[in-house]
C-alpha cells in the first residue's frame, strides 16, 4: 500500500518534570482515503535530567479519534 503524507507534526520536546497529556489535531480537507496511518516516535533514550536516564523512553496513545 502506499500511503501519501497528508500532515506533519513534530512537537516542543522541551524540559518538564509534569506528566502532561497533549491534544493534537489536523484540519484535512478534500481528502477521500480508505486507510489512516499514524505514526508517533519517540526520543529512544530517557534525557539525563529524568529519573530513568538512559533507558527506553516510551509513547502512548490512548484515543486516536477520526472524523
Amino acid at each position: 500500500m502506499n500511503f501519501e503524507l497528508a500532515y506533519e507534526f513534530y512537537p516542543d520536546n522541551s524540559f518538564s518534570y509534569d506528566q502532561d497529556i497533549f491534544e493534537y489535531s489536523a484540519a484535512l480537507y478534500n481528502i477521500k482515503s480508505r486507510y489512516v496511518r499514524v505514526k508517533g516516535l519517540n526520543i529512544n533514550e530517557c534525557p539525563e535530567f529524568h529519573p530513568g536516564a538512559s533507558g527506553p523512553s516510551w509513547v502512548f496513545a490512548e484515543e486516536i479519534i477520526i472524523k
